[in-house]
């Protein structure tokens, strides 16, 4: 019989996933604050634009934590850790470094290659894939903003060859925009243009100088759904993350294995772990850590000595033996000699 069961769908109250993408002087990280603080109470902004985003410091309440290296895994560290202080809204400024820039993912193929980018590729898709993962598995809404490039096309007109300029998209891995429930295309004049959503309200809107108001319509949108189940405790995540690292180290999982095991639990990041999942793993990680610490058998180990062997019930004691003996003897002696055998 199949374990598969279908059940009645059932509408979670889930996380925005908001993408802003747009050139230099847009406005992105504006509107990316605008929009937050008007979600939740909490805002955390991760910063790769030099601490640009805290010149905004006293026209929005957020905390602020500025990134020196772009690889892809110190931006799943850095959400792990906003999951773990309780942020109700993470800003990613930007998003783009991640791909493009100092220690991103495009740097670190080139610094594998070594004349086979196939080769390089195997070893950063993962890395990227953990960024992505992180993201959509994050306890809280994510509004990434991206760097824009101008995306053209070739066509065939009457037989002339022409290039056509199709619009703007993001500087990021292809693809990267199913990952996201809205993304919008800013300008110069701040106009957002929602170029895909799933509320169905923004469907096809432009929303000049977005804030306040976008906010409030995507929260009667969230709104709709039932409440999320309790996450884990915050002292169990972190013990689950050492773990990962201590096996890491050991060479015992490596963070591809460790990513798959998560979808056991049907979650894709640790901090998505409900309470009674990140208990069943972490008995999981720690049993797994015994077996690797635990002292190597003796190659050569000493022979254990054979136990005695049980008398046997029709076996006669030696003393009975030798006082028998002893018995005989004395008739002999008291025998004459010629009788003696």
């Amino acid at each position: 019989m199949s374990s598969y069961l279908f059940t009645d769908a059932k509408d979670e109250q889930p996380n925005l996933r908001l993408a802003i993408v747009g050139p230099e002087g847009s406005g992105k990280t504006w509107t990316a604050l605008a929009i937050a603080t008007n979600l939740g109470d909490r805002v955390g902004l991760i910063d790769t634009e030099n601490g640009s985003a805290a010149k905004y410091r006293r026209d929005f309440p957020f905390k602020h934590l500025k990134l020196s290296t772009f690889a892809p895994l110190t931006y799943v560290q850095a959400i792990e850790a906003a999951a773990t202080q309780g942020f109700d809204v993470l800003i990613i400024d930007s998003l783009s470094h991640a791909w493009s820039g100092k220690d991103g993912a495009l740097e670190q193929v080139d610094r594998r290659a070594a004349g086979n980018k196939f080769s390089a590729w195997r070893e950063v898709t993962p890395m990227h894939n953990a960024l992505v993962d992180a993201i959509v598995g994050a306890p809280m809404h994510v509004i990434a903003t991206m760097r824009a490039k101008t995306e053209y096309a070739v066509e065939q007109d009457g037989g002339k060859t022409k290039v056509v300029k199709l619009g703007l998209a993001p500087v990021q891995r292809d693809g990267i925009s199913y990952e996201f429930d809205v993304i919008g295309d800013i300008d110069q004049n701040h106009n957002l243009r929602i170029t895909k959503t799933r509320c169905r309200e923004l469907d096809n809107e432009v929303i000049p100088k977005p804030g306040a108001e976008l906010a409030e319509t995507l929260k009667r949108w969230l709104g709709s759904g039932d409440p999320a189940p309790p996450g884990a405790d915050p002292d169990v995540l972190e013990r689950i993350r050492d773990l990962e690292e201590k096996l890491a180290a050991a060479g015992a999982v490596s963070l591809q294995q460790f990513s798959q095991g998560l979808r056991r639990y049907n979650v894709k990041a640790v901090a998505d772990l409900s309470a009674a999942d990140a208990t069943d793993l972490l008995a999981r990680l720690e049993a797994k850590l015994a077996q690797v610490t635990e002292p190597p058998a003796d190659p050569d180990p000493e022979p254990a000595p054979e136990p005695a062997a049980e008398p046997s019930p029709y076996q006669i004691p030696e003393a009975v033996i030798a006082e028998r003996q002893a018995q005989l003897d004395e008739q002999n002696k008291a025998r004459p000699a010629g009788s003696r055998k």
